[in-house]
């Protein structure tokens, strides 16, 4: 029968919760480490409690033999002379044959490894005990470590007479204060949150799982009394959600419940009150109001000065905020001021990886961006990628995130060849390291793709494209974003090439896919609706084409925040089908000779009435191209230029930008 005290005898005895619970660690599969939670605090107690037993003081010369991903070798040796914490529990022998024969040998995807580990039992951030009397596996001379441990990397040989590679461990406090500064805020930011709720925050934030945090967040909504106390970090963390989604007005919504709660039932200088003002602050400077941003800002300020030093992460993450609004009122001078103090913060309390030095360093270079200094901007903006391949899991979406903003950086410096060559290095890379169903592989042919549009090589574009969608159907489970970011863009390159019927079709199905995932006045489906619109308005089809417009008008026109450069994009495209319609009827009333002389007049004023843009994307078509439905007026230029601009601003799907 299970009892703590038996807690590591179950643990090396039982070998399906051993792999269970060091997969749950070495994957960050939150679900099974939420479900060990109790074992996982026996397991840590036991460890410490033999620990503390230990009759010698002497240096431990301690092995371990493992096989690892080639990735995962890959970043040790980048980090030759850093800090590791290894992922979960640490299981290593005295004796180094024992591990030799846990090493194994090389494999195709898998490196053998043997560390050799020297530890000063007299460091206060070591707990780790022998376990031989106790383990069911004898003879091993096991030492088992408990979470949090830290170690620097010496040094990575190869051992050609033992044919394996030596890693070099030593233990260290290095970092551990540092570690113990970052838990203090953590309880402090999460202090009214149970377990369960600070597991939401989890998925969203380490993890990006944004459909798994909104289901888990609602579940508790609607199972939890409404006067528990984590219920305003519950609607904070649905704000949260909503940000990443880019849909600000619920995203307003939730974070003005939790506000309002909070004031309702804690003092006016509470920590808490001052998260809520900087999710609102923050809110506001997303959607363009930047003054009323800074206002919340600066009470955040103020009941940060009451409860933090200056060189607090609170402190510096709002400093980062404050930084991000003067760069919005084009003050760089002001905005790099406030975001470099903020990463020097940063720097001081994180470890030297870490992925909120990662996300300063990337909002740096957006400021630099910003002022066109685009060599500064890709340094930092490389830099922010480097750093989160080494800390995030492979595949998170703040990884993807970076790759697809230095893609963008690249086509705004006119720098195609560039960035096409850095996709193809990458794809490579991941071919090898992830394979071709990993989500970064599929996102960097995705970037591919935007960038051979740049360049106008539709056919080359296409055949990506439809590579990308099989690879997409196979994975498990399916990616529905993804595939209508490659319907989007299959249904683009045929409307390039006038073929505007298999266009059509592909749009449909994309805003199809779109109803399953998105309310039916999400800015995504008025969209995609204006771009199936202006379709049938190259076909012709001007009736239908007025229909899809007024509902994608409706849609836009009943936002909280409306937008209204959108807005005025869909009335000129209304207008433009109205002014058609009425030229055609007046046309059916001419005679012949006068429609005849009309429709000379007409072919006159479409050549002069298309834009550069346009005219280069009708040249690029193949002379070859079906063009079963060919426009019934060239001059939808101005849909060209924006219909694949779709959500850039509206989600995280970055769409190319076709604008030279």
């Amino acid at each position: 029968m299970y009892s703590p005290e038996k807690a590591i005898y179950w643990y090396t005895t039982e070998t399906f919760l051993y792999k269970l619970l060091n997969r749950a660690f070495r994957t960050e599969n939150i679900e099974l480490i939420y479900a060990f939670r109790y074992f996982i605090i026996d397991l840590c107690a036991q460890i410490e409690q033999r620990s503390h037993n230990r009759k010698t003081s002497d240096i431990l010369n301690l092995y371990r033999g493992q096989q690892i991903p080639n990735e995962e070798f890959d970043k040790f040796k980048k980090n030759i002379g850093t800090l590791i914490s290894p992922n979960g529990f640490f299981s290593t022998s005295r004796n180094e044959k024992v591990a030799l024969m846990y090493a194994g040998r090389s494999l195709n995807q898998m490196t053998a490894v043997l560390f050799k580990i020297k530890v000063d039992p007299k460091l206060k951030s070591i707990i780790c005990g022998d376990i031989e009397d106790i383990t069911a596996f004898k003879g091993e001379d096991e030492v088992l470590f408990s979470i949090g441990t830290t170690f620097y990397i010496d040094s990575i040989e190869f051992n050609s007479n033992l044919n394996i590679w030596i890693i070099q461990l030593t233990s260290t406090n290095d970092g551990f204060e540092r570690v113990q500064e970052y838990l203090k805020v953590a309880e402090n930011e999460m202090k009214d949150m149970s377990p369960m709720i600070y597991f939401g925050s989890l998925l969203l934030f380490e993890l990006g799982q944004i459909d798994h945090a909104e289901k888990y967040f609602n579940v508790l909504l609607k199972t939890l009394p409404s006067d528990h106390p984590g219920i305003a970090s519950l609607n904070t963390g649905l704000g949260h959600v909503y940000i990443k989604r880019g849909d600000y007005d619920r995203a307003l919504e939730y974070y003005q419940i939790a506000y309002n709660i909070r004031q309702e039932t804690l003092s006016i200088l509470n920590p808490h009150i001052g998260a809520s003002l900087r999710n609102i602050g923050n809110l506001y400077r997303l959607m363009g109001d930047f003054d009323q941003a800074l206002i919340y800002f600066r009470q955040a300020m103020h009941i940060n000065e009451r409860n933090y030093s200056h060189e607090h992460v609170v402190t510096a993450m709002t400093m980062e905020e404050i930084g991000l609004i003067y760069q919005n009122k084009n003050d760089f001078e002001k905005a790099l001021h406030w975001l470099e103090d903020a990463l020097e913060i940063f720097k001081r309390v994180f470890p030297s990886q870490h992925p909120q030095i990662a996300e300063c360093l990337g909002r740096i270079g957006h400021l630099y961006q910003s002022v066109k200094q685009y060599d500064r901007a890709l340094k930092y903006l490389h830099e922010e990628l480097e750093m989160d391949e080494l800390c995030l899991p492979s595949d998170h979406s703040d990884v993807i995130n970076d790759f697809t903003r230095i893609i963008e950086l690249y086509k705004t410096m006119n720098e195609y060849d560039q960035g096409l060559k850095f996709c193809r290095e990458k794809l490579a890379n991941y071919q090898i390291l992830l394979g071709e169903n990993h989500p970064r592989f599929v996102n960097t042919a995705l970037r591919m793709i935007s960038l051979l549009l740049k360049k106008h090589e539709f056919d080359k574009a296409l055949d990506l494209c439809k590579r990308v969608l099989v690879i997409v159907l196979n994975i498990l489970p399916f990616d529905i974003h993804i595939t209508i970011e490659c319907l989007q863009y299959i249904s683009y390159i045929y409307q390039m090439k006038e073929d505007f019927d298999d266009s059509l079709e592909y749009r449909v199905r994309q805003l199809e896919m779109e109803k399953t995932i998105y309310p039916l006045n999400h800015p995504n489906i008025g969209w995609s609706l204006v771009c199936i619109g202006m379709i049938h308005y190259e076909m012709g089809q001007y009736a239908v084409s007025l229909e899809r417009l007024h509902e994608a008008l409706a849609i836009y026109e009943g936002m909280a925040s409306k937008k209204k450069d959108t807005i005025k994009t869909i009335q000129e495209h209304i207008d433009r089908v109205e002014k058609r319609q009425i030229m055609i009827r007046k046309a059916r009333a001419w005679s012949p000779v006068q429609f005849k002389s009309r429709k000379s007049k007409l072919r006159r004023s479409r050549s002069q009435e298309s834009t550069p843009a346009h005219s280069r994307s009708r040249e690029s078509t193949p002379a070859g191209s079906r063009s079963s439905s060919r426009s019934h007026l060239a001059s939808s230029s101005d849909l060209d230029l924006e219909i694949l601009k779709l959500k850039l601003s509206l989600t995280n799907i970055s769409a190319p930008d076709m604008q030279s």
